[in-house]
């Protein structure tokens, strides 16, 4: 590993702690007390009887930035292994890369229909 992307790695994670310590100390609770607000005053037409299941970790999700790599490349490669050896879901690859993974799945899907729409063949599978 050269010494420019230890650098840069030292630097990612040292961005992600503040970007972590912002949502858990600003974001989340400011988007808490929104919600209760709003479910409150009938803006948000949910039942005020679950608001704490509204309100559950992992029901808000927030996706922090993310930067591409050196070598995106080893990277990609490294990541399609761990989802093939089931040491990561592709899931979880998404999200590191920060997006969602369901909006991913709904782009290719209407990727896949525009161009079936506009009648282009499927990409084959491998390219070479």
């Amino acid at each position: 590993m050269t010494s420019i992307r230890a650098g840069l790695l030292d630097e990612r994670e040292y961005y992600k702690a503040v970007q972590r310590w912002y949502i858990d100390s600003l974001i989340a609770p400011v988007f808490s007390g929104w919600l209760e607000t709003n479910i409150l005053n009938g803006t948000i037409n949910l039942p005020s009887a679950k608001m704490s299941k509204f309100n559950s970790p992992g029901v808000a999700h927030w996706m922090p930035r993310r930067w591409a790599w050196v070598d995106p490349l080893k990277d990609q490669q490294a990541s399609v292994l761990a989802v093939e050896n089931q040491f990561k879901s592709k899931r979880q690859v998404v999200a590191e890369m920060g997006s969602d993974y369901e909006s991913v799945l709904r782009e290719i899907k209407q990727d896949e229909e525009l161009a079936a729409d506009v009648g282009l063949d499927k990409p084959s599978e491998s390219v070479d």
